[in-house]
This record gives structure tokens, sequence and C-alpha cells, in this order.
């Protein structure tokens, strides 16, 4: 330790003059021992290691798992699933609980409904209202209702009558949904009051319609689609008056087979007059489809079948019935080559009566007792292209119709028009458009030209060539605020088949718009009929022109 110390001690007596002997001036720098060349020599070889793939069991933790005796254990046995065996799924919502409730809660519970009412020129006033009561989770109930009438407007100057009439209609629905089926139920009725101006004296006309139709609906099992369904008419004038009854009945099933799907679509009616007498069942009809798909794929769909119809009337002339049945094809092919467009081409024959109330609203000034005839289409093909993108929608389409018997109307020397059952073919070409997608402007657009003869004539009586209808708005999203125009027009009509005479086109403009005020309350204005000339569909009974009004509108 002792020589430790002055071992010390003289290390530290020595380090100034250590110091003071080094050479200022030398050059500190390292000398450079970096090598200019390197040889590697010998082999380097690269070996990765061996990857293999661990098994599902060497994934799993290792946890100890504990033997469980034997003893006391249930027979293990195969499992047996079937999904076609589980009870079907139930999307309806849960039932309401209306325990310790008003009786009145479950219908105001979720209510809603729209009431309108409006007034303008020519005394004109009309309503509607439209009410949908949830009564339960699977029960609704829907009514409807409209009215309009008019004190009308003097046509001629020669005479002192007026364009008037009053019409209203009415619907009760009634829908019960199941776990695999729906049932709706309706009652419905009908009125129209007007006068025959076109006539001296202008006598009153009243038509008159009160029904009932259900429908089942059952999409488990055997998919079908059922519909019963009655119709009373009424008729009253200063000349005559009538009854007339109508039952018809639709059926559509599907049934599966082992390599193809067979829908069966029927449907019969049965019309006649009432007299003193019960019902004489002066008009029969049925149709019957049966369809087979033959390709049911995303892109394209195929269907090919057969149609047989059948009608037997006597066109309201006791005595001399008449029947008819014809056979025809049924096709239908839809090809979408992409998202956007599809392809699509159809033969679908088709049958229809024609009730009183249907005649009445498509020409009211009818000449005697209407007769309950019938349009058939053996052929009634079309063909078209669509293109859809988003809200915009294009349809071109062409199409040939022939029709063995179809209802036509002609003016005869009264002025009226009587109803005529011809022979006839037609073809036509349309396009119609629905454009939403450029907000804030949407609109519609349709035209269509149609061409054709009937088997004792020369041209269609009464058919325009040419029609066209559009719709063009735009909607104000700061005020809550919709503006309207409207156009609708036809060109001139033969009013014979022998083309003798013609009847004038026309081209009516309308303007509507309304405005919300609230969230519940709107306000309404219109102005119909606007044109160089008057919208005479019917020749000998003009309508009132520039007829303006308002209104106010509900919501809830």
């Amino acid at each position: 330790m002792m020589r430790f110390a002055v071992l010390s001690l003289a290390l530290l007596l020595a380090m100034p003059g250590l110091t003071q002997a080094q050479d200022p001036g030398s050059d500190p720098t390292l000398p450079e021992i970096t090598p200019r060349e390197i040889e590697i020599r010998g082999e380097y070889r690269v070996v990765f290691p061996s990857l293999e793939r661990p098994t599902l069991q060497e994934l799993q933790p290792r946890t100890r798992v504990q033997a469980l005796p034997l003893e006391g254990l249930p027979a293990a046995s195969p499992i047996g699933f079937r999904i076609d065996a589980l009870p079907p799924l139930n999307l309806d919502p849960p039932e309401a609980n209306y325990e310790d409730r008003s009786p009145l809660a479950p219908l105001l519970n979720g209510m809603n409904g729209s009431l309108e009412v409006a007034g303008g020129r020519f005394t004109e006033r009309r309503a509607a209202a439209d009410v949908q009561l949830p009564i339960s989770a699977r029960t609704d109930l829907r009514l409807h209702g409209d009215y309009e009438g008019m004190n009308g407007a003097q046509p001629f100057d020669q005479r002192d009558v007026r364009t008037a009439f009053e019409t209203g209609s009415g619907t009760l629905d009634l829908s019960y949904r199941g776990t695999s089926w729906r049932l709706v139920s309706n009652v419905d009725g009908a009125y129209r009051q007007y006068d025959l101006y076109g006539l001296q004296d202008a006598p009153e006309r009243t038509v008159a319609r009160i029904g009932t139709e259900h429908t089942l609906r059952v999409y488990d099992g055997l998919p079908l689609t059922w519909t019963v369904g009655y119709e009373g008419h009424d008729l009253e004038t200063r000349a005559f008056s009538f009854s007339t009854q109508r039952f018809h009945s639709n059926l559509e099933a599907t049934v599966g087979l082992s390599a193809i799907d067979l829908r069966i679509e029927g449907a019969a009616e049965l019309a006649g007059h009432l007299g003193n007498a019960a019902f004489s069942g002066d008009s029969r009809s049925g149709t019957l489809h049966g369809i087979v798909r033959l390709v049911d794929r995303p892109d394209l769909q195929v269907e090919g079948g057969a149609s047989i119809i059948s009608m037997t009337t006597n066109l309201a002339r006791p005595g001399t019935p008449s029947g008819h049945t014809y056979g025809a094809p049924y096709a239908l092919v839809e090809w979408r080559p992409d998202t956007r467009w599809m392809l699509y081409a159809e033969q679908r024959p088709s049958l229809a009566l024609h009730t009183p109330i249907d005649l009445a609203e498509t020409n009211p000034y009818l000449s005697g007792i209407p007769d309950l005839g019938g349009t058939a289409h053996t052929l009634d093909a079309t063909a078209g292209v669509q293109w859809s993108a988003g809200t915009a929608q294009i349809d071109a389409h062409a199409g040939v119709t022939h029709s063995p018997t179809r209802r036509f109307f002609a003016q005869d020397n009264t002025s009226l028009f009587t109803l005529q059952y011809l022979e006839a073919t037609t073809w036509m070409l349309g396009a119609d458009a629905t454009l939403q997608a450029l907000t804030p402007w949407f609109g519609t657009v349709s035209l269509q030209y149609t061409g054709g003869s009937v088997a004792e004539g020369d041209g269609l009586p009464l058919v325009a060539r040419t029609t066209g209808e559009a719709t063009m708005g735009y909607q104000f999203s700061e005020r809550q605020a919709r503006l309207q125009l409207h156009l609708r027009g036809q060109s001139a009509r033969d009013l014979s088949s022998a083309g003798t005479a013609t009847a004038p086109g026309f081209v009516a403009v309308g303007v509507s718009g309304d405005v919300q005020i609230t969230p519940n309350i709107e306000i309404t204005a219109y102005v119909q009929d606007i044109g160089s000339n008057d919208a005479t569909e019917w020749p000998g009974y003009p309508q009132p022109v520039a007829r303006v009004g308002g209104g106010l509108r509900l919501l809830w």
C-alpha cells in the first residue's frame, strides 16, 4: 500500500514535464491504413431455413384439457340438419303493447295522411283526402277519396248551356299480413254526373258504381295470387236507364317442377244487364296462360308458353249471342348486357270486358245503352331498349297489335258517339323519358305515333296518330317550393273508319306550383288548358280554357 502511494505521487509530479516536452509543430494526423483492394478467398453458401405450414391443431393454444369420465354421458347421435325444416323467418315488427292506453291510441300512433282543398274559375272545386291507419303491427287501414266539380263555362254563344259536372270516388283498403301470406280487401265506389251540352236541351246523365275486391297472396309452398271481386253499375238519363253487374276472378300460381318453373295465370269474368229478373249473365270471358321459365340468369330472362282467350257476349242485343275462342303464343325475353342497358321483347295476349263506368270515364257522351263487349288482343308484341342511370331512365319501343274485336268510338248525326267493336291491326312507335337526376330539375316526356286500320275501313276512328305529354319542374330547395310546366297534345283524328271527316288536334299548356309554409301546410296554385285553341277531346264538346285556381294542402 505504501509502495502504491509513492508511485502515484511520482507520476503526478512528472506530468507537467512530459507535456512541455512535446513538439507543438508536429502533425497529429494518423496515417491512412484503409486497404486499396479486398480479396475474398474460399466459398460462401447461402442456405434458407425450411418453411412448413403448421396444422390447425398446432395453431390451437396449448391448454390442458381435463379428461371427462365416460360414465353418465349421453349417447352421441349424428346431426340431421335441414334448412327447409326450420320455421319461416318472421320479419314483421313485434306486436305493439297497447295496455293501459286509450282505445284510440293504436289508431293515432303512426297515422299519416293528407287533405287538399282547392277552388278556381268557373266555380271549380276540388278535394282529396288520403289517410293511413296502422291498426296493429300486421293490419293497416287506408282511406282515400277524391271530389271534383264545376258549374262550368258557356261553350256556345247561341245556347245557354254550361260544361257543368261533378265526379267523386272513394276507396277503403284493409290489409292483413301473416308470416307467409297477405290478404287485402277493399270497398270502393264512384259516381259521375254531367250534362250532355252538345245536345240542344243538354240533358243530365248520371253513372254510378260500387264494388268490392279481395286479394290473397301466398309466398311459401305454392306461391299464388288469387283475386275475387264484384261490381255493380247504374246509368240514368232522361231517355233510358239500366243496371249491370260484373263478377271477376283472377288466379296466378307458380308450380316448381324438377327442372323448370311453370306459372299458370287464369282469369274469368261474368257481366250482364239487370232487368226485372235476376242476374242474366249476358257476357262471359276467360283467359288462361301457361308460362314456362326457360332461362333464369341475372343477365337473361326467357319465358315461353301459350294462351287461350274466350268471350261470349250478346252485345246488349238479346237473342244474338256470339262466342269466340282464340289461341296465341306467349313469349318474354329480357337481356341486360350491363347494369344500365336492357333489351326486351314480349308477346302477351289479353282480353278485357268494358263496363259502363269505364266507358263513361273514357267517353261520357255515348248514345244509347252501351254494349257489354270486350277487347281481345291475340297479337300484342312489343320490343324495345331501356337505359337507366340512377333516377334517369329512357325507354324506346315499337309494337304491333292485332285485335279480332276492339273498342272504338264514332260520332253520329246527333252529336253523340256510338260504341263499335271492330277487327283492327295497329302498330306504334314510342319513347318515354324520366329525368330526375339533374337536381333541382326533374321531368317526364312521353311521345307515341300510332298507325293502322280496321277490317271494314281505312283509318282508326277517333284515334290520334301522334300524342305527347310532358312535365318539367324546378325544385326551390331554400324556400321549399316547386314549379311545374305541363304540356299535352294530339294530332287530328278521323271521325269514322271511312276517314271522310276529321276532328282537329289540340295543344294544352298548364302551370302548377306549391309552396311549403310549415312542415304540415302547403299552398297550391294552378293554371290549366292555356293554348291557342281549346282542348276538345271529343268533337262537339269543347272544354273550358284558362282554368285558374288555388288551394291548401295539409300533411301529417
